[in-house]
């Protein structure tokens, strides 16, 4: 419709941190086989990444003596971030 492609990268939210389960394999090898681009990190399951939600807070204002996992859930979102600028660096240099 606009005769330009849009670039994309699909991101999986919410998965297991230590063990993919069946399900997420079976989506993850699907999206593959379509050769679809994909984020390498992915933003997991985290109590943390819950509480930013709940308290109205930052990961960085997350009081971690009260939340679980914030010091995980911060290096996880930076993963994504850097993972992102990566991708966008690559694309200005085309």
């Amino acid at each position: 419709m606009l005769d330009r492609s849009i670039p994309f990268r699909v991101l999986f939210t919410r998965t297991s941190p230590l063990i993919p389960t069946k399900i997420e394999n079976d989506i993850v090898k699907g999206l593959k086989s379509a050769d679809l681009p994909m984020f390498t990190a992915h933003l997991n399951e985290r109590q943390a990444f819950k509480a930013v939600f709940v308290s109205r807070l930052s990961l960085r204002e997350l009081n971690s003596a009260e939340v679980n996992g914030v010091a995980t859930a911060q290096k996880n979102a930076a993963e994504i971030v850097e993972e992102l600028v990566s991708h966008l660096q690559q694309k200005e240099a085309a």
